[in-house]
């Protein structure tokens, strides 16, 4: 297995955006790249989309990725934090 040309994510451009406001101190996180992740899967199924409004196919096409954390300030509540990173115009 040659893995030189693998970039680890944490050099991603769009990773960093999407999840540099989350909590350090959180119990993980989620992060999914929509651009790249929609990239894929319409490349497999051309048609994906077609069922979509055009406001719903705009706004799935203006997301670059998602994060999600969970954290705690204290032991009776918890936090859900999610950043969503758009596209520019």
């Amino acid at each position: 297995f040659d893995n030189t040309n693998i970039n680890p994510l944490t050099n991603d451009s769009t990773f960093q955006l999407t999840t540099s406001n989350l909590p350090r101190n959180n119990f993980g996180h989620v992060y999914l790249d929509v651009e790249k992740t929609l990239n894929f899967a319409l490349q497999k199924s051309p048609t994906l989309l077609d069922g979509l409004s055009l406001d719903e196919k705009k706004l799935i096409e203006s997301i670059k990725g998602i994060a999600i954390a969970t954290s705690s300030n204290n032991p009776n509540s918890s936090q859900i934090d999610i950043n969503i990173s758009l596209k520019k115009k």
